[in-house]
């Protein structure tokens, strides 16, 4: 995961942002902590306001979720 965010940070546009959508509540949390732990990288939770997000960009697994089918993969 260091390499990962390590490349990243070196591509990333000033100021530019990343979006990390799951279903799975576990990754999420890795995901979450990962970035945080970097330092380079501000974290915020907005599940609560994520309809916003998914008016711009959506995932396969968020849809599956949406209809309720829910996947661990």
């Amino acid at each position: 995961m260091r390499q990962l965010i390590k490349l990243v940070i070196e591509k990333l546009k000033p100021r530019g942002k990343i979006f990390a959508a799951t279903d799975h509540h576990d990754y999420a949390n890795w995901i979450l902590c990962n970035f945080e732990q970097s330092k380079n990288f501000i974290c915020k939770d907005i599940s609560s306001d994520s309809t916003k997000l998914f008016d711009v960009c959506s995932t396969r697994y968020h849809k599956k979720n949406l209809e309720g089918k829910n996947s661990n993969i």
